[in-house]
């Protein structure tokens, strides 16, 4: 009996092994034009007079200064691709209890969002990509789309995945437009239509399960008393498995799931990677750093520099972005990276001159100093540079504020030769302090350091 059984498990394993060989996709086209964006999730959110998911929205994302727009895509009853991201319209429209993938794409266009002006109607797909890519003709910029698909209705993947081919062959959308997905089936279904388009899997922890808190019939009866157990085995597979049988370009984890071990897994796999939903510079700038893509709802536009992504490192995070930084992007560099800027350099300065006060020689310890000193000379004239640079930020009722530099390290000038000089005197302090043997910053040079707000 035993070796039966034992049997029947080595068939149905080889012939799942083969059945994986036989369905395996090769890998699909780089995704390197896809990565370190900040990305404009479902264009921006938040906002009272801009719909989400609206031209008007996604033109706000890219005059504010982001890379690439994300969006997402419903399929109607007569096989029109909608950009919207719910399917019951109660949440978006004054129309409630309706369904945008049983209403024709007439009846849905005939909708109006309850933000916004009240003749805005949904944009379709082939609409989006000729607002970009005139966006980007008039601009000279090369924004780029993350199309997200919706719909989970296994019974249409065969006529989602020929619409949305037709359509990015219909703009020759695949040069600036990539696809993303929870669904499996759908994303291999164009992959096999389509090879040439970038595609991205996204996964989270608690698919079904948000799904079930929702109220989404996609969780079938039975499954709905197993939901973490299901969950589970999804993640493990989106992570080993569907990448490898799907030949997807890029994967999209969720922001708690995408570890600097994980994201580096990935690109040894020959993938991308793009992080959903990073709603604080410190975040997106982590990730942007290790090549990642970040959508993101309300960072810019005065977190980030227009250019964050193309100096292609993680600009926040660069002791040496004020070099990298074209004069308009240098202008909107805000007060937190500054002071995060100078709060490294004064730890490298702790630590170097601990080390070399322990020094045995004494010619060591002085080029050690030496060399932090100019390390903090240089440090201080990016910063000072900047700080002559930056614009006070705008008010308005469409803006989210910048975060505000630590109280205890920032003290804002009445103007900005003011802040310029006392950013000077704050650096001239800790050069001093250490050239006198130091082994840690002084307060009054920590707290000269003056915080500058920009648009």
């Amino acid at each position: 009996m035993f070796d039966a059984v034992l049997g029947a498990a080595a068939l149905g394993a080889c012939t799942l092994i083969a059945a994986f060989f036989y369905l395996r996709l090769d890998r699909g086209p780089s995704c390197t034009h896809f990565e370190n964006l900040i990305v404009g999730h479902r264009g921006c959110r938040g906002y009272t007079d801009v719909p989400e998911n609206s031209l008007a929205a996604f033109k706000v994302a890219l005059e504010s200064g982001t890379d690439a727009i994300e969006l997402d895509v419903q399929l109607t009853a007569d096989d029109e691709a909608l950009v919207v991201h719910d399917d019951l319209t109660t949440r978006l429209f004054t129309t409630p209890d309706r369904y945008i993938t049983q209403m024709t794409a007439k009846e849905a266009r005939a909708l109006r969002y309850k933000a916004g002006p009240t003749d805005a109607c949904i944009p379709t797909l082939r609409e989006v990509f000729q607002f970009v890519r005139d966006f980007n003709t008039r601009t000279g910029r090369s924004s780029r789309i993350f199309v997200e698909l919706k719909n989970m209705d296994l019974s249409r993947v065969g006529a989602y995945a020929t619409k949305i081919a037709a359509d990015f062959a219909a703009e020759k959308a695949d040069e600036y437009a990539c696809v993303i997905s929870f669904a499996p089936t759908l994303l291999y279904k164009l992959r096999q239509l389509a090879p040439r388009l970038v595609c991205c899997l996204l996964y989270t922890d608690d698919e079904y399960g948000s799904a079930l808190r929702g109220g989404y019939d996609i969780v079938p009866l039975w499954a709905r008393y197993i939901t973490p157990l299901i969950d589970f085995c999804l993640l493990h597979l989106c992570v080993w498995v569907l990448p490898e049988l799907m030949g997807v370009s890029m994967m999209g984890p969720k922001h708690s799931l995408a570890s600097e071990g994980t994201i580096q897994w990935f690109s040894r796999r020959g993938m991308g990677t793009y992080v959903w939903v990073t709603n604080t510079l410190e975040s997106a700038a982590h990730f942007v750093a290790l090549r990642c893509s970040a959508g993101t709802d309300h960072v810019f536009p005065h977190a980030l520099p227009p250019a964050f992504a193309a100096v292609g490192r993680g600009a926040v995070a660069s002791a040496d972005c004020n070099a990298a930084f074209t004069p308009e992007a240098k202008k909107t560099v805000n007060a937190l990276a500054l002071v995060a800027q100078f709060d490294a350099a004064a730890a490298a300065v702790t630590v170097s001159a601990a080390a070399s006060a322990a020094a045995a020689s004494a010619a060591a310890s002085a080029a050690a100093i030496a060399a932090t000193v100019t390390v903090t000379a240089s440090l201080a004239a990016a910063i000072t540079a900047q700080a002559s640079a930056a614009p006070a930020v705008p008010e308005g009722d469409n803006t989210t504020a910048a975060p505000a530099a630590p109280a205890s390290k920032a003290a804002i000038a009445s103007s900005e030769e003011d802040e310029s000089a006392a950013v000077a005197v704050a650096v001239a302090a800790v050069a001093a302090a250490v050239a006198a043997g130091a082994t840690s910053m002084p307060g009054s040079a920590i707290e000269g350091v003056v915080a500058v707000e920009s648009a």
